[in-house]
């Protein structure tokens, strides 16, 4: 199974992949077996508003990463999906937002250093 964004726009141009160089000689995608397209099993189910085929992701803060430069960059791809790789008919919802959270935090750990 192979998944991705990029230049590939059908079988042919997966083939065309380069595995590895042995002695000059390239290895392809195509060399080691059939490529057919298929569907990825479902192994659960997230609905919502009725709409049974939704997907859900979770964003995860490395420890020592600064919590709003994260933020901000997951806003600046969400934005980059809406507006240039996703369908017109398909959406993105924000289900929570942390950087209230982020702001409250903040304010408490300047005013225990204060202290």
């Amino acid at each position: 199974m192979v998944r991705g964004i990029g230049l590939i726009r059908c079988l042919q141009d997966l083939g065309n992949i380069v595995i590895l160089q042995k002695n000059g000689t390239l290895v392809f995608l195509k060399n080691l077996g059939t490529l057919e397209l298929g569907v990825l099993e479902r192994r659960g189910i997230l609905g919502k508003d009725k709409k049974p085929d939704t997907v859900s992701g979770i964003v995860l803060l490395l420890r020592g990463m600064n919590p709003s430069i994260v933020l901000e960059g997951v806003h600046q791809q969400v934005e980059a999906l809406k507006h240039g790789i996703l369908p017109p008919d398909v959406g993105l919802v924000r289900k929570r937002q942390s950087k209230h959270k982020i702001d409250r935090l903040r304010i408490r750990s300047q005013r225990a250093f204060a202290r």
